[in-house]
């Protein structure tokens, strides 16, 4: 790690230490051995010094020597095996696990991640790597300075056991092999152990006395232990000192998680792997036990096939980050938290040792007292004067040594020259007392003891001379240890990183030595650590690494990452990439618990941030090792983010061996939890939440909870609101700022949304008009605003809905939740037994206080017998790769009381493997998937966001959301509604007749039955008690007396003209006075539907006829209708509605467009002059080339109004249009004889027979739905209607000298109904017949009117060339107003003799007739417009030919008074006389005069407001023909 528990100044004196031989009679081995100790390891915990010491160096300079540590081990001929220091090495790291509690400075906070970065094992391992490398001859750290006898004074002849040993230590040291001896005499000290317990005093101080006798005072030592008898038992709090040191389990350990690796799976055991980073030799190292000798795991338990399987991360890149990992298979379960971004890992109990042992059970606390007085005597009194003779003795000599070799050297080199020496790379080529060897003697000596200042001193001089030989391995020994005695003594005269460098340098490149060169690195990292240099740090230790070296490499990489974090600056991903390949190196070291950790901290770096191939490689090794190491939990975590996330960059084949996987963790997981539970949980078909809480967590696919709905009982067409499927590729990734649906989801979302508010807008106006009718207050029978206390009956809760409250339901009635199930996944899913996790509490909601019961519900104990609630669930579903699949569940309470629905529980069924790769499962394991296994997933929506008061606006708040908290009533009435007959495609305007059957499917009677459709749509309902007869068509029709051929049927319409009694919906009996909230267009919506009794038992149905009329324009209609009725008794409902929807195709028919203009025609007395004409153009828009293209007739043209009867202007019998056909229809529009009031209908007909019963339902009712925004007159009681309607018409004409004025704009609209019948083929050969109707309402003059809406602006060519031909001049002129205020005439006759040759002129009298259509009075002003000659209007003719031809071949002029004003009353009469001169005889048109009209205010004074340019007046032909004299 890169700040460490042990500081520099501890560190180098702990690893570079004095090294004792210890040799024991086994007789002393047997005393320890009642503690569980041998000698060396019952002085492990007492080897340091525990007061300081004083040395003195060659000058006898006293220095002080702090926390001197002593290395006590037993001296072996053997070389350790290679096989043996690995596994040494290994356990060393697997045991420095971390531990489960957050030590203070352990962990880094670098933004929102808070990283561990203590690592205790490195610290062992680094310690552990110095300690048992291979002993060198190039130094002598780690030679043996002295030799320990032991002896027991149980033995029988002690003084000869000690001579024995002492002859033993002789003969080893002339062996000079192994092991190796600072010099053939060492410093030797001699024992004495007496074991307390046995007593014998006497004899162990007549002993001792012998053994300062002949050894010497210093020494020689007498230890007692054991000093509690063995009847005693060990006091509570008594320490053991020996738990962090002894070993013993080392092995144990080790066997416990090397044991787990099936080395089939993955390679070989750890001694067949080459780690050169691994000591070569151990000195004293005690018996482990090779891998070889460790059993394998059971490989039944493993995950079979994954050889086959490959991490994502190594499909993108060829790294050797693919290679797998060994299964591991009995290790115990140790859980990984995963808390937000803080990773917490726990040690396995695999690397922890089971069978601890009681170690110094016989000693006590003056035991462990006397053991360190034993330390600090042999030290301080043996072993630093020894070492102080041996650095004097060595200084004397080097000091003679180098003068003699200086001479001689020189002389030499004077007189033969300097040669080039070869590169000396061991030790062998100097002779054991070269003075160069001495020298670097003398510096380890001085180097144990802490003198760092002489230490430097000679190791400079050594590696002087050891250059000056090319001695390089010599050389960069002493060049290391010179750098370290400079970093030791703290003020640097040179820099210690160029002599660290240099030495790594030498050992890497020159002396092919890793093993010195990585324990080189691992000094040099605590200098540059020490100095802050992380950077520098980080890139020494990435250069040690290797592919040969696998467990030094992950700890040098682990070391590289966090210092990367330590930097001022952290380098973040540098971090988590070197912390990804060290686990890698672990991995691949047989470290699982290392590789877990250490990848479980890169994840934190690359989860969430958009890396997915990256962050699947970490999940799916993570689940392999967890897996492995039985953190099954772990395991399934990381497996479930593998298939929970839109990763697009995993192959398919993958995906499904990702998914095979998670069933088999899962699986695992559940055995090892609970056998018994996991059977219950996984065999059980109840989604009650006792039995579900049972079943893992999954969260796949996914599920939106703010895309769920809850449908309850009254939306009879439920399945058309599921939602469609939404293609997944479309959605942004994670972490984004987009909303998380596509456009065409947001767009069904606000359709949604304006849906549900229409609905609640039909309920809220039905209620009205129920209250009204119980309200004597409420007089008018409308109520203006919404009911105190009015609660919706919400039928469908959704995102768009008011989710505050409960949805209310009854006993018995199945609600239906729409899930919407995304598989973000490449591969299938397969679910079976999809349903409903529930939760029941039961409380009594029968009374209406309780419509918000439920909050402070307890939950009750069910009756165990009966079944709460049924749940219905989808037997299987399969959902395509990267796509959604809405799923509507439904489950009947059976129960009173609160029912939470929690969430869905589905069986996830294992796909078919791919066929490419991998190796088949074995039938065991494919049928224990076979059948899939049971998961649970939570369904929580969230409320709307709050943003009322500054605290809501000023964070994020949410309200509650409800929609799943469903309130069980006593049982309610439920109406069902069944369409006979539906139409599935339509014609636009097409109307079509069905039979509805309404049945109560509750337990309760209803009453006050209403029917409510929206503005926008069209529906007419009947009468129940009177049922329309079966007949040939959609109307009714009745005979004409005479035939049907143009004005005949005109002046038939005229004798039949109906008074239309009211209008459609709006005369009921109870809504008969006006209010200023009243609307026309509510009315309209509202229909009663008259039930038998007033009542509707459970069980009983009734039978209405309903038309539905296709819309204006193609495409799908909806047709939504409410059926609102009242709740009968005394119950937590006031009402209750049902929701049907119907949808239809709508195809293109035909398109009408009409329009009304004044009458041009010369106007003459008796006659009406204010009369309109309308023009009606009806064009098919069906395809030319359309395979079935049908054919339209029109029947027949209704006209409602109440000032005008319509009659027709032509004679056409018959009108059939094919594709792409156009009729011109032209009516006339005279003012009905009396002004009352009234609403008249007049009957235009086209058919040869009968005639439509216009007044007969649906006709009237449907033009009333369309346009009764602009009602046209009140409605009257129906017995004034039927007076009114026998009134003959003789009765009702006025006088013949009045007419009603015609104003600006038409007062009362013209209603044109055009009734039209087609035969549309059908694909079989057959055809069918469909009848239709079209409305218009004509509000002004001169406006045309369409029946599209895009298309209302359009009107016939033929209807705008003909007007302006009739009115003689330019249509378009801006000059000319739309209406005529004032209409005028000549009057003259049609024929003149003239004969030019007696009278060259010919003046003609001629009377301008006016008359004043205005409803105000005017001033009107007659000026001549100047004629234009035949040619002039031939040239504009050739100029412009869209410009009309003017009328007349010959030019004339106005004589006499040609400028005239006069005033006109409102509806007043008058004439102008005026002359026109001939000098030809020809074609003339006389209506070449302009009238100008000025308003007049009421006092009769010109207003100050310019004139009116009136139209030209119609043509008014003269034809004047010369005669002779003689004729």
């Amino acid at each position: 790690m890169a700040h460490t528990a042990q500081s520099w100044q501890e560190l180098i004196p702990d690893v570079f230490c004095p090294h004792i031989a210890v040799m024991c009679t086994k007789d002393a081995e047997a005393a320890c051995k009642k503690n569980n100790l041998t000698f060396v390891e019952m002085m492990r915990p007492f080897c340091q010094l525990t007061c300081e010491a004083h040395v003195r160096d060659a000058h006898n300079q006293p220095h002080v020597v702090k926390n001197l540590r002593l290395r006590f081990s037993e001296p072996s001929s053997e070389v350790p095996s290679m096989g043996a220091t690995k596994q040494t090495m290994h356990n060393t790291v697997l045991k420095a696990q971390p531990s489960g509690a957050i030590v203070p400075g352990s962990t880094l906070q670098v933004g929102n991640l808070t990283l561990n970065v203590l690592t205790p094992w490195f610290e062992s391992y680094r310690k552990q790597y110095i300690q048992l490398m291979r002993v060198s001859d190039h130094e002598y750290l780690r030679h043996y300075v002295g030799c320990l006898f032991v002896v027991s004074t149980s033995h029988a002849r002690p003084m000869d056991a000690f001579i024995d040993l002492q002859k033993k230590q002789q003969d080893m040291a002339k062996e000079k092999t192994y092991p190796k001896w600072l010099t053939p005499y060492v410093f030797n000290y001699y024992l004495l152990l007496h074991d307390s317990s046995r007593g014998e005093e006497d004899n162990a101080h007549s002993i001792f006395q012998s053994m300062k006798a002949a050894f010497g005072q210093f020494n020689s030592h007498l230890l007692r232990i054991n000093s509690r008898s063995p009847d005693a038992s060990m006091p509570d709090g008594m320490p053991d000192p020996w738990g962090q040191y002894v070993n013993r389990s080392d092995s144990t350990a080790a066997g416990d998680e090397l044991a787990d690796n099936d080395l089939s799976r993955g390679g070989s055991s750890l001694t067949n792997h080459n780690d050169a980073s691994a000591p070569a030799s151990v000195a004293g190292t005690p018996n482990h036990a090779t891998l070889e000798d460790i059993s394998k795991a059971d490989a039944d338990d493993t995950l079979t096939g994954s050889s086959a399987m490959s991490d994502p991360l190594s499909q993108a890149l060829a790294d050797p980050l693919s290679a797998q990992a060994p299964a591991v298979d009995t290790a115990d379960d140790s859980p990984i938290s995963v808390q937000g971004t803080h990773i917490n890992v726990r040690v396995s109990s695999s690397a922890v040792p089971t069978n601890f042992e009681l170690h110094g059970q016989f000693l006590t606390v003056s035991d462990h007292d006397r053991l360190r007085i034993f330390v600090n005597e042999f030290a301080v009194r043996g072993l630093i004067p020894h070492i102080e003779r041996s650095i004097r003795a060595l200084t004397d000599q080097v000091n003679s040594k180098k003068g003699i070799q200086r001479t001689l050297y020189s002389a030499t080199k004077k007189w033969f020259g300097s040669t080039n020496k070869p590169v000396i790379m061991q030790g062998q080529s100097y002779s054991a007392d070269a003075a160069e060897l001495q020298s670097r003697k003398l510096a380890d000596l001085a180097f144990l003891v802490q003198l760092y200042e002489t230490a430097y001193s000679w190791y400079h001089t050594a590696k002087r001379d050891f250059h000056n030989d090319n001695a390089m391995l010599h050389y960069a020994g002493a060049v290391e240890m010179a750098a370290l005695s400079l970093f030791m003594q703290g003020a640097y005269r040179r820099d210690p990183q160029a002599y660290f460098e240099e030495a790594i340098n030498n050992y890497e490149s020159v002396c092919k030595s890793h093993q010195f060169a990585l324990r080189s690195t691992l000094l040099f990292f605590e200098f540059l650590k020490f100095r802050g240099l992380y950077k520098e740090a980080a890139t020494a230790l990435i250069r040690m690494t290797s592919d040969e070296t696998d467990l030094a490499a992950a700890l040098l990489t682990e070391q590289a990452a966090i210092c990367y974090l330590r930097l001022n600056s952290p380098m973040i991903r540098k971090y988590a990439m070197h912390m990804l390949l060290a686990g890698h190196r672990f991995k691949k070291a047989y470290q699982r618990q290392h590789a877990l950790r250490a990848y479980s901290l890169a994840l934190q770096v690359y989860q969430t941030k958009g890396w997915w191939i990256a962050e699947d490689h970490m999940n799916f090794i993570i689940g392999r090792l967890a897996i492995d190491l039985h953190e099954l939990n772990l395991g399934q975590e990381s497996f479930h983010q593998l298939l929970a996330h839109r990763s697009r960059l995993i192959a398919p084949t993958q995906q499904s061996l990702y998914l095979q996987e998670f069933l088999l963790a899962t699986k695992k997981f559940l055995l090892k939890s609970d056998k018994a539970a996991m059977e219950k949980s996984q065999l059980s078909t109840s989604s009650c939440v006792d039995i579900a809480n049972l079943l893992p967590l999954a969260r796949f696919p996914r599920i939106d909870a703010q895309l769920t709905r809850v449908i309850l009982p009254g939306v009879a067409d439920s399945t058309k609101l599921m939602t469609p499927d939404v293609d997944v590729n479309a959605l942004p990734e994670e972490g984004s700022v987009e909303p998380a649906h596509t456009a065409e989801r947001q767009a069904a979302d606000d359709e949604e949304g304006k849906r549900e508010e229409l609905w609640l807008c039909m309920e809220e106006l039905a209620a009205r008009f129920t209250l009204a009718e119980s309200d004597s207050a409420a007089r008018n029978g409308y109520l203006s605003s919404t009911p105190s206390g009015f609660v919706w009956d919400v039928r469908l809760f959704g995102p768009h809905t008011d989710n505050s409250q409960y949805p209310r339901c009854a006993l018995g009635e199945r609600v239906m939740v729409e899930i919407v199930l995304t598989n973000d996944l490449q591969i299938p899913l397969s679910l079976t037994g999809i349903s409903l996790m529930w939760q029941l509490f039961p409380v009594s909601l029968s009374s209406k206080s309780a419509t918000t019961a439920g909050d402070n519900a307890d939950e009750a104990v069910l009756d165990e017998d009966s079944e709460p609630v049924i749940c219905n669930s989808v037997p299987d579903l399969i959902i395509a790769p990267r796509s959604s699949q809405p799923v509507c569940l439904s489950l009947t309470p059976q129960r009173e009381g609160k029912l939470h629905i929690l969430g869905v529980v589905y069986n996830i069924v294992e796909t078919t493997p791919p066929k490419e790769g991998g190796r088949a499962r074995s039938g065991t394991q494919r049928e224990s998937l076979a059948s899939g296994l049971r998961f649970r997933q939570e369904i929580e929506p969230r409320g709307h966001r709050l943003n009322l008061t500054k605290d809501q606006r000023c964070s994020v708040m949410y309200g509650p959301d409800r929609r799943l908290q469903l309130a069980v009533y006593p049982p309610m009435p439920l109406l069902k509604i069944e369409f006979d007959n539906v139409p599935t495609m339509l014609l636009c305007g097409e109307v079509h007749h069905c039979i509805v059957k309404l049945t109560n499917v509750g337990c309760v009677a209803l009453r006050r039955l209403r029917a409510v459709c929206p503005e926008s749509q069209q529906i007419v309902w009947g009468d129940v008690k009177k049922r329309v007869p079966e007949r040939s068509g959609i109307y009714s029709t009745v005979g004409q007396s005479t035939p049907s051929n143009g004005s005949s049927t005109a002046q038939s319409c005229e004798l039949r003209d109906k008074v239309w009694p009211c209008f459609p919906l709006a005369a009921s009996s109870a809504f008969t006075g006006s209010s200023p909230a009243v609307t026309e267009a509510d009315r309209a919506r509202v229909c009663d539907i008259d039930l038998p009794s007033e009542r509707l038992e459970p069980g009983s149905s009734v039978e209405v006829d309903c038309w539905i009329r296709g819309g204006a324009l193609p495409g799908r209609q909806t047709i939504d209708t409410l059926m609102y009725f009242d709740v009968d008794g005394d119950t937590a409902f006031t009402h209750r509605v049902l929701r049907h929807t119907n949808h239809i195709q709508v195809s293109e028919s035909i398109r009408i467009a009409a329009r009304a203009r004044q009458s041009v025609a010369t106007p003459t007395p008796g006659c009406d002059r204010n009369q309109l004409l309308v023009s009606v153009d009806v064009e098919n828009l069906s395809q030319a080339d359309a395979v079935a293209s049908p054919k339209f007739t029109v029947n027949q043209i209704v006209g409602v109004s109440s000032q005008f009867t319509m009659s027709s202007l032509q004679k056409d019998n018959f009108l059939e249009l094919s594709s792409r056909e156009t009729a011109y229809i032209h009516l006339k529009a005279s003012h009905l004889p009396v002004d009352d009031g009234r609403v008249y209908v007049s009957d235009v007909s086209f058919m040869s027979d009968d005639q439509v019963d216009s007044l007969a339902i649906p006709c009237l009712e449907l033009f009333g739905q369309d346009s009764v925004a602009k009602p046209f007159a009140a409605a009257e009681p129906d017995h004034k209607v039927a007076e009114r309607k026998n009134r003959s018409p003789a009765a009702m004409q006025p006088a013949p000298t009045h007419h009603p004025p015609v104003p600006a704009s038409i007062a009362t609209p013209i209603g044109i109904i055009v009734l039209w019948q087609a035969c549309v083929p059908d694909g079989d050969g057959g055809s069918r017949q469909a009848y239709g109707q079209y409305h218009m309402l004509l509000e002004s003059l001169e406006s045309p009117v369409s029946s599209v809406t895009a298309q209302s602006a359009m009107v016939s060519s033929f209807s705008a060339s003909l007007r302006a031909g009739m009115e003689g001049g330019d249509s378009t002129a801006t000059s000319t107003p739309d209406l005529l205020l004032v209409k005028g005439g000549m009057l003259h006759a049609d024929k003149v003799r003239h004969d030019f040759t007696v009278k060259r002129l010919c003046i003609l009298p001629v009377e301008l007739s006016l008359h004043n259509s205005h409803d105000a009075d005017v001033e009107v002003e007659v000026l001549p417009r100047a004629p234009s000659a035949a040619g002039t209007a031939d040239t504009e003719q050739q100029a412009s030919p869209s410009k009309p031809k003017a009328i007349g071949s010959a030019a004339y002029a106005w004589v006499g008074c040609t400028h005239s004003k006069l005033q006109l009353k409102k509806g007043a009469d008058s004439t102008v006389r005026l002359n026109a001169c001939f000098t030809r005889p020809g074609f003339y048109n006389l209506a070449n005069v302009r009238l100008r009209v000025r308003k007049l205010p009421g006092d009769g004074s010109v207003v100050a407001s310019g004139p009116i340019e009136q139209r030209p007046l119609p043509p008014s032909l003269l034809v004047l023909e010369e005669t002779t004299s003689s004729g």
